[in-house]
């Protein structure tokens, strides 16, 4: 059962007579659906994120990796509206996000939804779970009330869970179940936008696998854009068609995934990808935590084995070393690390 389309609740489209319809619609295409500049979050004397430049293409999957509190979660918060930030902007298609009021939230929700780490708190344990999947398009009005109970069975089928699960509560529902039920709740209003807050690292592995596969299929099937968190580099690798690597709080790394797990540019990354399981003997050792980020120059020059004395006075500067790839690293610009 379709929705109504966006345009019929949100008023009359342009007039095909319009000479200059075509020309905005191609450039609103080709213009990135979420852009983030200079994006600052604090928490009271902690940076949690310093100045992060993104963008995602309408229909792509961002990775967004790094060890535990490099700012992954707070980055897809900030851009919920749930993380206040202290400066920079997020544009959504145009609209900024950042200092959004309560009431100019709503219409947006719609095109724009988070799924939670633990689907176990993300769902209200006093609703049914047909009633926590039927409550966004109530919130809208987007179904008459008759209609209501056949979309939620149709997607509660979409993410491969029997209808019959919807006279039930979350706890007694499994882990994996309840992450489905997550997924439905948000697929409900068809959003253009999903934020993935690490939506598996909660679940057994065998779940994971067949949440990740369903992921893959629903972006197949409906080509909305993600922004998916995650600490296990074989998923970002899997779903992902860009990585962007954060480091406390700064962007180390942004490249196609392809070209990331081919060749890591920043020393950050190749930690990462040496700490990464692997299935034979003789894996390298873990990247650590052998000490904190520096508080001057490159966050990483602590625990980095290039770092030299431009390291420890001079912020490295992001930049842009092949179309599509960009690096903040002194020695990648200098060609030692490349």
């Amino acid at each position: 059962m379709a929705l109504p389309r966006r345009n019929q609740i949100a008023g009359p489209r342009a007039s095909p007579a319009d000479p200059t319809s075509p020309a905005r619609a191609a450039a609103a295409q080709a213009a990135p659906l979420l852009a983030v500049r200079g994006l600052r979050v604090a928490y009271g004397a902690v940076r949690a994120l310093d100045g992060i430049d993104l963008d995602v293409a309408r229909g792509e999957l961002l990775g967004l990796v790094g060890e535990s509190g490099s700012g992954k979660s707070t980055f897809v918060r900030a851009l919920a509206g749930l993380v206040r930030a202290e400066a920079g902007s997020a544009r959504f298609d145009g609209v900024e996000l950042l200092g959004l009021a309560r009431r100019d939230w709503r219409p947006l929700r719609r095109r724009l939804q988070l799924v939670f780490q633990d689907p176990g708190t993300s769902l209200d344990p006093t609703l049914r779970v047909g009633a926590s999947v039927a409550e966004p398009l109530e919130i809208h009005r987007l179904l008459p009330r008759p209609e209501r109970a056949a979309r939620v069975a149709a997607l509660l089928r979409r993410v491969g869970l029997d209808p019959a699960l919807g006279s039930r509560r979350p706890h007694e529902l499994s882990g994996g179940e309840r992450q489905r039920v997550g997924l439905a709740r948000a697929l409900a209003l068809e959003p253009e936008l999903l934020l993935l807050d690490e939506p598996v690292s909660a679940l057994d592995v065998s779940v994971q696998a067949q949440v990740l596969n369903l992921l893959a299929d629903l972006r197949a099937a409906q080509g909305f854009a993600a922004v998916l968190v995650a600490h296990q580099l074989g998923v970002v690798r899997h779903l992902a068609d860009r990585v962007a690597v954060l480091f406390a709080g700064r962007l180390a790394e942004d490249a196609p995934t392809d070209a990331l797990f081919a060749a890591p540019l920043h020393p950050y990354t190749r930690a990462l990808l040496a700490a990464a399981p692997r299935a034979r003997p003789g894996a390298p050792p873990a990247a650590g935590r052998e000490a904190p980020p520096a508080p001057t120059g490159c966050a990483f020059r602590l625990r980095c084995p290039l770092a030299d004395a431009r390291c420890e006075g001079e912020v490295p500067e992001l930049l842009e070393t092949a179309p599509g790839r960009r690096v903040a690293c002194h020695r990648v610009e200098e060609g030692a690390a490349g």
